[in-house]
């Protein structure tokens, strides 16, 4: 396989990967609207629903919330091009129910930065620890 046919089987991977992302952050707001709907039924007691982030489940363990990756590329996303600075792109993602037990939590999202840049074309980054999205 030569190098211009790798390219473009790399880029309809990002494509893919990018549809799915979209896809999984709709399954997680409708997951959150029936756990709404859930805690109202039953008078006030709130029932989560377990859900993995992707790639990132262990035997035993069990993760509640959106993924950090998908919430920071839904928080990039809705900034509608304001550049971010890992601080607010954390406190947006964790008030979105996204969590993370890192230390340094920043560093987090800006390595999730670099990993998005890969797979997300529109992701940029504009200086020290911040990003944007721009539209294509």
């Amino acid at each position: 396989m030569d190098d211009q046919r790798l390219r473009e089987r790399l880029h309809e991977a990002q494509i893919e990967l990018n549809r799915l992302d979209k896809e999984r952050e709709v399954v997680l707001a409708w997951i959150a609207d029936i756990e709404k709907l859930v805690t109202l039924r039953t008078g006030g007691k709130k029932q989560t629903a377990s859900v993995a982030p992707p790639g990132q489940l262990r035997m035993g363990a069990v993760a509640k919330g959106p993924s950090m990756r998908g919430t920071v590329l839904r928080v990039l996303r809705e900034a509608n091009g304001e550049p971010l600075h890992t601080r607010e792109i954390l406190a947006r993602a964790e008030r979105m129910g996204a969590s993370t037990e890192s230390k340094d939590p920043e560093a987090v999202i800006d390595l999730m930065g670099y990993s998005l840049r890969k797979s997300h074309e529109e992701v940029q980054k504009v200086a020290g620890r911040t990003w944007r999205w721009v539209e294509g």
